[in-house]
């Protein structure tokens, strides 16, 4: 649902100035990296690149002097160390070393190219993941299709849904899927006075979920992942309130988004699947992304600020549920309580299960459920 990954954009000789500074230390990690690959990328092969990086890195002053190479060479060695990178961590770093914008994403694009790209994986605001430019159309296609499933199944419950954010964004700067996106996000909209809060319609909309067999998680306050399965890539679900003659997610802002500029929905074809999208897609792209969502913006990101909306949120935000690898890995969906912790519906895979015992055991455990209104 992001805005963009780097592009060689901006000022020319800024962009020079970073890429002459990274380039001797490019030639290592590539050099490195081609050695990896060769060895099939193994993790023995992956430690011994990494452990001479990091043998490079101290033999060099220039490491020392300059950010954005350090951060480079830093998270190049994780990178082949572990064959993952902790997003927020390395974020995190480069407002520690005090990185521009421009010197950040110079450093992502780097990386993508040199290493993750080689393995088809992308660095982006999610995590290491295969990105839509390394999918087939017939993954994409797949992918869609399922996505329109699980917004068929919303719509019998929430009549007003409709696909969103990137693949907004994707569609109307080149018709498709942003390449270096991973997932897609779908949009319901409730009227602000049918909910005591946004938190009670989220937990609403992932009863109703639940109870078609989707599996969701996460702790954000508006929205879930949804998959039917680990093997099926998830969705984001955002749920947002109607408040006069405008609509307002998380992230965002309050009462920017005309109601007008997104329903009813418009159905167009993305990735050869048709879809349905917000009718005036400009006006939509304009309130969310702001004035420049026509060209990538380096360094852009959504505002998660949750200041505008602390009256329509609950005091305690229910999780869906805490730990879902827990009860994914026993069988279980979803586990739906009453105010009393009294079953109301127990979803899972396993012909033997007997409710009560299983939420004891659960409760034994200390898992947390998901407690859901009826």
């Amino acid at each position: 649902m992001g805005q963009t990954t780097p592009t060689l954009q901006g000022s020319y000789s800024i962009w020079s100035s970073i890429l002459n500074a990274l380039n001797s230390y490019r030639t290592v990690v590539k050099a490195a990296l081609a050695s990896v690959l060769q060895s099939g990328f193994d993790s023995v092969s992956r430690e011994r690149a990494a452990a001479q990086l990091e043998t490079n890195l101290w033999l060099s002053s220039e490491f020392f002097s300059d950010s954005a190479c350090r951060l480079y060479m830093e998270t190049a060695v994780e990178l082949l160390r572990s064959d993952n990178v902790d997003v927020p961590k390395l974020l995190g770093k480069a407002n520690q070393l005090a990185l521009t914008a421009t010197s950040m994403n110079m450093v992502l694009l780097s990386l993508n190219q040199d290493i993750a790209w080689s393995t088809n994986r992308e660095i982006t605001s999610h995590g290491l993941f295969k990105s839509f430019r390394f999918w087939s159309i017939e993954e994409r296609k797949k992918y869609l299709e399922s996505a329109n499933d699980l917004l068929n199944v919303i719509k019998e419950r929430f009549p007003l849904v409709v696909f969103g954010y990137g693949i907004a964004l994707g569609f109307q700067r080149s018709g498709d899927l942003i390449p270096h996106d991973d997932d897609v996000d779908i949009l319901v909209v409730v009227e602000a006075e049918a909910y005591a809060s946004l938190t009670e319609a989220l937990a609403e909309l992932s009863a109703h979920l639940a109870s078609r067999g989707y599996f969701l998680y996460g702790k954000w306050p508006g929205h879930r992942k949804a998959a039917r399965s680990r093997e099926i890539k998830d969705v984001d679900v955002f749920v947002g309130i109607k408040e006069g003659d405008f609509l307002s997610f998380i992230p965002g802002p309050r009462k920017k988004i005309k109601y007008s500029d997104v329903f009813p929905a418009v159905v167009r074809t993305v990735s050869e699947t048709p879809i349905p999208l917000p009718s005036n897609i400009e006006g939509y792209l304009g309130a969310v992304y702001g004035i420049d969502w026509r060209e990538p913006q380096p360094g852009w990101q959504h505002n998660w600020s949750l200041a505008e909306y602390t009256d329509v949120l609950s005091p305690t935000l229910p999780d869906f549920p805490f730990q879902a690898d827990r009860l994914m890995s026993r069988g279980y969906q979803w586990v739906v309580l009453d105010e009393n912790n009294s079953i109301l519906s127990l979803h899972t895979d396993k012909p033997d299960h007997t409710g009560a015992v299983e939420l004891r055991k659960l409760r034994d455990e200390e898992v947390e459920v998901g407690l859901i209104r009826p």
